[in-house]
Parts: structure tokens; sequence; C-alpha cells
């Protein structure tokens, strides 16, 4: 067990690495980490999937790299995210559980560990946390004091794909733009939403360096979809694949539409985008095939994640890592 979990961070590690690394060029490039939510590594068309459509991700693939043995720190959401947010072992400061809310305001990702937002900032970046945190529902602990300018999402773990709490503990349970309360009549479909919000992010930033952390909470659990991206999965026969695949379309034509706008602007030969899931596929539809495992699991399928990175940036080559 020991030996897999370091395997697995050095994989997110590495790209911790890579990030931050030609941020010490003269030309900086901007920076897009887009985390799906429970996505099995069966699930992208980039890895073989014929059922489930991604044809953005796959294009995305198709100009970059696809890294086929790629492993997260930890089979389940918050300490995944505390792994790759921080380059560490979250175990070396006690991330090893999903913090369920409780009024302990000292329950969530320590304070004192610096986040990749926090570097990036240091380099001269603009920064953005857009989706689902996960890291402490607590203001001390919301991404607006972890390093990003902006914010625009929820703390919690899970959240209604219409944007209500499973349970509305506090004021700010729901989904929030830098710590205030969004009214439910300006959200429509959080993973729409969520879209939206990084489009409008490039558009106002286009002039300086950026990085974004895009945290979509698709395709976890509920199983919501509109009809709109439904349709993308009448050929599937069994119900619950038939909304997963819905829900994972619905994401993938959010990325479409984030990196439309970066070549609109100029910038996508330049912005280095990385795409992996937070761990391996739940069991409400996901397929992790052909790996055993899923969702909460140490066998292959709960930690290996479909996995890559674009960058198209002319001037310089990859950085080496050491």
């Amino acid at each position: 067990m020991r030996t897999i979990l370091k395997l697995a961070t050095l994989y997110f590690t590495a790209i911790v690495g890579l990030l931050v690394q030609p941020v010490l060029a003269a030309s900086k490039p901007n920076v897009i980490v887009i985390y799906s939510d429970d996505q099995g590594w069966g699930d992208a068309g980039f890895n073989g999937a014929q059922d489930v459509l991604t044809p953005n991700l796959d294009k995305l693939a198709a100009d970059g790299t696809v890294f086929e043995q790629g492993y997260v720190s930890h089979p389940y959401c918050s300490p995944s995210r505390a792994g790759l947010l921080t380059g560490r072992y979250q175990q070396r400061f006690g991330h090893e559980n999903n913090p369920e809310f409780s009024h302990d305001e000292n329950i969530g990702l320590p304070i004192d560990e610096k986040t990749m937002a926090d570097e990036f900032k240091h380099a001269g970046y603009t920064t953005a946390a857009i989706g689902k945190w996960h890291l402490g529902d607590h203001q001390k602990f919301w991404p607006t004091n972890r390093g990003f300018d902006y914010w625009f999402g929820f703390s919690a773990g899970g959240m209604s794909f219409w944007g209500t709490p499973k349970k509305a503990k506090i004021a700010t349970s729901g989904v929030l733009e830098n710590g205030v309360p969004v009214p439910a009549s300006k959200l429509s479909y959080l993973t729409d939403d969520f879209t939206n919000a990084g489009v409008k992010f490039i558009q106002n930033n286009k002039d300086k360096p950026f990085f974004i952390y895009l945290a979509y909470n698709a395709p976890h659990m509920p199983a919501h979809a509109p009809q709109k991206y439904l349709k993308y999965s009448e050929h599937i026969e069994d119900g619950k694949r038939a909304v997963y695949a819905a829900i994972v379309s619905g994401m993938d034509y959010g990325i479409g539409q984030i990196i439309a706008t970066l070549k609109q602007q100029g910038l996508y030969d330049n912005t280095l985008i990385v795409f992996a899931s937070d761990n391996g596929g739940h069991l409400h539809g996901a397929s992790s095939a052909p790996y055993r495992g899923h969702k909460g699991m140490l066998f292959e399928g709960g930690i290996r994640v479909p996995f890559t990175i674009s960058w198209l940036w002319k001037n310089c080559c990859w950085p080496t890592l050491q």
C-alpha cells in the first residue's frame, strides 16, 4: 500500500513541477488545471471509451500528451485535492479523509500548507478557483484565503447540479462568489455555470498571466443531467450509464467552450492545460475498466485516472523534470 501511495503522489507532484517551472520563463504561459469528479479511467475517449462522448477532451489530448499510467494520491475526493494543490503527501499533514461539515473551525486543509495558487501568485499570476473546493467549509480555508484572487463555487464535497446543497448547514453552504452567496435565480446547471465563470475570467484577464483551477463537480452524484446533454447518450441502454455519460458530455462541452475562448483571445498556444479526474469512477454508471476497483479503493480502478496535458507553446520546450 505504501508503495502504491508513493507512486500515486509522485505523478501529481510531477504535475506541480511542470506547472511551476515554466513561470520562471520570460514569457509566462497561462495555466489551467481541470479536475473532474469521480470520472473513471475508461470514461474518456482518449482512453478508448466508445459510449461516453468526449470529443473536446479527445482533441485536447491530441494536441498534447496522454498519460496512460496517471495516478492520483488518494482514492477519494478531498485528500486527492489536497495532494494536488500542495504537491505533498496529504498524510504528512493529516488530511487523509473527506472533511465532514463541523462547527469546529479547524477542520480543513491546514492553513500553514502552501498551495499551488500561492506559488503562482508569488510568480505574478492572477489566480482563480472555480467549482468544487472540499478543503474546508469555514472562511479561513476558503480559496480566497489560500492564494486565489477569485472564487466561484462551493466549499462542500457534494452539491445538486442545480446549486442546492444536500443540507443547508450554514448560510454559506451553497454556491458562492468570493464568499458571497449567489442567488438561485442566477444559477442554471452547475456544469454550465462553472464553464461560464471560467470563460468570463479568461476574457477579463487576457492581458496578464493567469492560473485557473477549474474543479467541476461532474460527474459526481447526484445523477442530474438536462435534456440538452442527455441527447449525447441516447444510444446507451443502461439508465445509470446513460445519465452518467450525459453528465460527462456536459462537462466535455464546457471544456470545449473554455478552449474556444482561449483560441478567440489568441491564448491557446500559450496556455498549459492539465486534465485529470480526482479519483476512480463511482458505482453509479461510471467505469474504471479495464482496471479492478473503483472510487475509495487502492486497486488500479480507484487511483488510476484519465490524465492529459496539452501545451503548444512555440517559444520553448517542455521543462525537464529533475
